[in-house]
Formats: C-alpha cells, structure tokens, sequence
C-alpha cells in the first residue's frame, strides 16, 4: 500500500491504530479484538495495525465465510492441504498441521509469539474458531480479531474478552470533522462544511458508504466544485449500483422476518414501536435493534427506524410495488389514531389514496391544508384534488390555489381563487379566498401560506432521510417542513380537526 493509501485508511483511525498496537505489543495480554459493523474499515485499521507492528514471528490470515461456515475448519483450509480427506476430519490433525505452520515459517527465536490474524470471525465455522481460541488459551500464539459485532463473534472469543483476556476496540462512526478531512483527501480539495455534515449524515460516518458517495458524486453532479471549494449540488445522491450492492452484501443473510421488518420500518419510518410490533414479528424487531440495524427513539410513541439513511434508500427503491402496497396496507390498519405526528398523519392520508382505501373528504382537506403549511405542495395539491364533497371543493379549491402562488403561477391561482369564489358559501371561505386573491395580484407571497400566514418559519439545513431526518410523505428526499415540527420555538399549522384527533402526539 502506497503512503497515501495508508494516511486515506487511517483517517479518523490513527489514534485507535496505536492503540491496538500498544495493545499486542503487551507481553500478559492474549490479543486484541476488533468489533466494527460492515465497511468501518475493520481490515483496513488491521492492515496498519500491522505494519507498524514489526512482528518478528509468523503471522497467519485466517478469514471467515458464509459459505465455509458449515464445514468443518474451513476457515482453515489452505492451511490444510497436506492432510488426507480422513485427516482432514480429525482436531488432533488439524491442530499439528496449523501448529506446524505457525512454528515452520519462523526464522529462529523472536520475541513474539505466532499472530493469528482473523477477519470475519463472526462468519468462521465452530470447530476453527474452537481449535484457534485453544491455540490462544495455551500462549501458543496472540490473535487480531475482526468481527462485525461482540454478539456474533464466536462464543470463545466472546469468553476471552469478558475475562479481560482480550483487549476490545470498537470503531466508531466517523465524525463530521473526519468525513470533512477523508472528503477533501478524496477529492483533491476541501469540502463546504455543510457538506461535511450532510455526508456524514448520509452514509452514516460509515467509509465504505463514503467512498463510494465521493466517487460516483462528482459524475452525477450531486457534488461539485466552485471556487475551488467542494459543495453538494442536488438534494440527494443516486444509488448507484455499487451503493446498492454495497448495501445488499450486508444485509444478504438476513431471515425473511428480518427482512420483512427491515422493509416495514423503511416504508414507514418514523413509525410508533406499538404500531410496528403490530405488524411484524417482535423477535426480528430485537434482532435487528441488536445488530444495529433499526433505532428506537426517544420520546412519544418510541418512534422506530431505519438505523443507517443508505439501508432504508435502498430498501424503499427495492420493494415491489405489490408488497410495498401489502405492507402499507399493513401499517394502516395497524395504526390507531392519535399515534402520528403531523407528518405521519400526511403519511397516513397519502397511503390510503395509494392504496385504493382514501379518507373521508374532511380528512383529506385537513391534509391538503396541513401539508400547505408544511410547504409539501405535491401532497397538498394530491389530496386538495381528491376532495368531492360539493360543500368542501370551494375550501379544497383554495388550497390548490396557495400551491400555484407558492409556485410561482400566480395568473393560474387567481383563477381558482375565482372558481372558489363562485363556489362560495361561507363567510370564512369568502374571507381567505378574497384575502388570496388580492395577494395574488399584489404578488405577496407571506399571504399564500395557509393557516401560518404572518409567521416566519425558522430556517433549519437539511437533515437526509432516516430516523434523524425523516421523508416527505409524498416520497420526495426533503421535508422543508419537518425542522419546524422539530422546534418548539417554531408555531406550527394544527387544522381544529386534526388537533382533536392527534391531540398530544403535536407537540
């Protein structure tokens, strides 16, 4: 590896590195175990863990696999091939012939013991990972091990580092300031602090995800470059084909009921924990809480999602649209009133109009005009449009008409205005309409805001979907709406209707 393929992998890292190396370099201590999800650079801080090691003594790779895992000392195989097939069966043999490696490529005396250095421990099959954790309980060598999480890694080692016998490190997300620096060394330049923040949100501080992000970025132009300086272009990144594969790798051996809660909580997020357990099976839920996959939140309703933004992106785009009916479907009826925010209750609306059972037309007008105070125009014009009932289309009507002055069109809005108008049969109706209608042709847009009109909304950036950022319940990347359902210093469009019926779950 060149110099700077090294300075790249230990970005963020190089502390932890020479503390791992402190670690083996201990004369009482059995090894070191390095716990980390998939693509945090479990490898790559090994890789430079040991070559700064200067380790005098043989050192043997051993890496884990699904594929191996149901073979008896697969993992060991190439460390194998002077056995017979009925040898190779056999612990005793095994067990010489590993031993021979570790004592036949030494060079003499050292002062090192043998290094076992074990990637994907928590895929190796049970007989490896029992003769290797003797070999380390009887100091006939030291171990470096790779594993995605302490639960999973094989129950000996798990032994070892609850006696204190091992030494265990866990890598942690990188944080904005070291997204920013492995950014600016990948593409050459520095990276607009926003930027940094957004793409740590995005991939999670995850590395893998964050090479991957840069190197497609700049060619689809969600990145780019301005005086020198790089800077995110469009709201959200493609998935491209290697972020897909990236993401299905890692979740490839999932069961079915795993899966199925994955997508359901994709589909919905934030979505109640009481809700979500009424829909999928409560041991998946654990699990996949467990390996870090899905997050519960604080605060009302213990809102549940998707752990990391790129799993639940990839997910949502790869859900038939069949299934992702049936799970919607699914959620509805599962959901009591009352349990939603206002977005989720925009979420509720909009799945029922997808999925061919729409609310009444009270509660599709409340949505339209909520959503118009969220600013989520294509929601608001969806159920605005859905309305029927002869004594709603006026209100319904003006809703349409505040989208297209927010849009720009303010010609088209006055001619709603004026349709609502003849539909007028209210004093309130006849009250926004003219009120609208006169802030069309003056061209002030502060009047075309719904039931907010004359309050200015706190600028929040941007936080990407995901259980800190959310989506639009359109389907859109963004919520412009939701930093102010966030902040309580920020007044928020409650229609009286939807006060009584999520009464609590607002605020």
């Amino acid at each position: 590896m060149t110099d700077m393929g090294t300075a790249i992998d230990l970005v963020g890292r190089a502390r932890l590195v020479e503390d791992i190396v402190a670690a083996l370099d201990e004369s009482g201590g059995f090894g070191v175990m390095i716990v980390g999800a998939a693509g945090m650079g479990k490898t790559a801080v090994a890789r430079s863990v040991l070559k700064r090691l200067n380790w005098t003594a043989p050192v043997l790779r051993i890496t884990g696999g699904p594929s191996l895992r149901s073979i008896p000392f697969g993992a060991l195989a190439p460390y194998l091939h002077t056995l017979s097939v009925a040898d190779a069966e056999s612990p005793v043999a095994v067990l010489r012939a590993v031993l021979g490696h570790l004592t036949g490529e030494s060079t003499g005396r050292t002062q090192h013991p043998p290094l076992l250095v074990i990637d994907d421990a928590h895929e190796l099959d049970s007989s490896s990972s029992a003769l290797l954790a003797q070999l380390v309980s009887a100091r006939r060598a030291k171990v470096l091990v790779m594993s995605r999480d302490v639960t999973t890694a094989p129950v000996e080692f798990r032994s070892l580092g609850a006696d204190g016998l091992l030494a265990r490190f866990d890598l942690a997300p990188l944080d904005p300031d070291a997204v920013s620096a492995l950014s600016s060394q990948l593409l050459g330049g520095p990276v607009l602090t926003g930027t940094a923040h957004t793409l740590a949100l995005t991939t999670g501080g995850n590395p893998l995800f964050l090479r991957a992000l840069l190197e497609q970025g700049p060619g689809e132009g969600y990145l780019g470059r301005h005086d020198g300086v790089w800077r995110q272009v469009t709201e959200r990144p493609m998935l491209s084909p290697r972020l897909r594969d990236l993401v299905r790798s890692q979740l490839r051996l999932r069961s079915a009921a795993d899966l199925e809660a994955l997508e359901t909580v994709a589909l919905a997020e934030p979505i109640a924990l009481d809700t979500v357990v009424r829909c999928v099976d409560a041991d998946a839920l654990n699990r996949l809480r467990d390996d870090r996959l899905i997050a519960v939140g604080p605060g009302p309703g213990a809102p549940v999602s998707v752990e990391h933004p790129l799993h639940g992106e990839v997910l949502r785009s790869q859900v038939p649209a069949a299934r992702s009916t049936a799970i919607r479907r699914k959620v509805l009826a599962a959901t009591e009133p009352g349990s939603q925010s206002l977005e989720g209750f925009l979420r509720m609306v909009v799945w029922g109009l997808d999925c061919g059972v729409p609310p009444d037309d009270r509660e599709l007008l409340e949505a339209a005009t909520v959503a118009n105070g969220l600013r989520d125009s294509d929601v608001a014009l969806r159920t605005a449009r859905a309305v029927s009932a002869p004594g709603l289309r006026g209100r319904a009507l003006i809703e349409i008409a505040r989208v297209h002055a927010r849009r720009g069109d303010l010609a088209y809005a006055r001619e709603v205005v004026d349709d609502a108008l003849r539909r007028c049969t209210d004093l309130r109706l006849a009250k926004d309409a003219t009120l609208l209608s006169q802030g069309a042709q003056a061209e002030l847009p502060g009047l075309l805001r719904g039931p907010a009109r004359g309050r200015r909304p706190l600028e929040v950036p941007h936080r990407p979907g995901g259980a800190a950022g959310g989506r639009s319940p359109s389907g859109r990347g963004g919520r412009p709406g939701a930093a102010r359902l966030q902040d309580p210093r920020v007044s928020r469009p409650r229609p009286a209707g939807a006060i009584r019926r999520y009464r609590g779950r607002t605020a």
